[in-house]
Parts: structure tokens; sequence; C-alpha cells
């Protein structure tokens, strides 16, 4: 079923790239990064209580359906842990995803999104454990325009994360900046 799922995803996500003719098939829209917080819920909170970290972000779209956004985003993240024979985690995700980029004014903009993605967590304690896990995240990103080139972005979202034994739940609520590359009409 999982794998049904990620295969639909995919083809949902890819296949409007390929209706592209070769002079437009992809650009670059913007780049950016920011501070992540993280408050886990039902299982995980056990674990852990409350993650921060640091985001990097990348957009790409297709000039023929110019509102979609292919967004792929690397995350770090230290937890402080429940656990006494835990002193921390450390969770370090690679996601890629797609957003419809919804335009308010010529300055707000606001964008959900779906993606999907992997989570490494390490958790410090004497013997050091790793864990692997994917991910599926869903957000609606708000953003402003400071300039012609610059955009500041607050996005929540919800995380859930499949493991042995347990389902990862997680509220992560990212701000940072945004520094504009494409064609943006807004």
């Amino acid at each position: 079923m999982k794998r049904l799922f990620v295969s639909v995803a995919f083809v949902l996500i890819v296949s409007p790239l390929f209706a592209q003719t070769a002079d437009s098939f992809i650009t670059l829209e913007n780049f950016g990064g920011g501070v992540t917080v993280s408050v886990p819920l039902l299982d995980y909170s056990q674990v852990s209580s409350l993650g921060m970290g640091l985001q990097g972000r990348i957009e790409l779209a297709t000039p023929s359906i110019p509102d979609l956004r292919i967004i792929g985003c690397l995350s770090g993240l230290y937890y402080l842990s429940n656990l006494e024979s835990i002193s921390g985690l450390l969770s370090f995700g690679a996601h890629i995803g797609a957003g419809w980029q919804f335009t308010l004014s010529p300055r707000w903009g606001v964008s959900p999104s779906v993606g999907f993605g992997g989570l490494l967590h390490i958790a410090l304690a004497d013997s050091p454990s790793v864990f692997m896990d994917p991910a599926f995240t869903f957000g609606v990103a708000g953003s402003l325009r400071l300039s012609d080139n610059l955009e500041m972005y607050v996005e929540p979202a919800y995380q859930i994360f499949p493991e042995q034994g347990m389902t990862g739940h997680q509220v992560l609520v990212s701000a940072g900046i945004k520094i504009l590359h494409g064609d943006d009409n807004r």
C-alpha cells in the first residue's frame, strides 16, 4: 500500500513536468532558508518534547503551469529528550514535494504543499542509535515580498513518519527568507 501511494504521488508531482516543451521545462523560482521549531505529538511526544533547527529550501516552477511549485527541502533539528537514557535526538531530513502558489496581492501569497522524504534520527546516548524513517509533510506557507528579489515566509506544517512500534507525529513551524530568482508576477 505504501509503495502504491508513493508511486501515485510521484506520478502526480512529476507528470506535469514532462508535458513541457524543451525550452521551458523547469526554472528556478527561489531558494532560501530559515529556522524550524518542532512540537512532537502522540507517540513521539513520549520520546521528545521540543525540536529546534535549520532548514534550507529550493522552489522550482514550470512556465506553462506557473503556479505549480516543486519544492526541495533539507533540514537539521536537535530535539530535547524525555527519556533519561537519551541526552537528545538529532534529526536530518530531505524532502521533495509540490505546492500551489496563490497570489493574494502584489506582496502577499499563500502556498499549500504536500511532500514526501526521509528522516535520519540519531539518538544521543552512551551507545547512539540510528533510525531512518519515511515521512509525509503537509504544510501551508504564507509569504510577504520585501523587495523585488527578497521574500519572507512562515510555514506551519504537520508531519507523520511511521516507525517500528509507533508512528511519529509533529507540528513544525518554519520561518525564513527566500531569494527570488524566477519571473514571479506578484
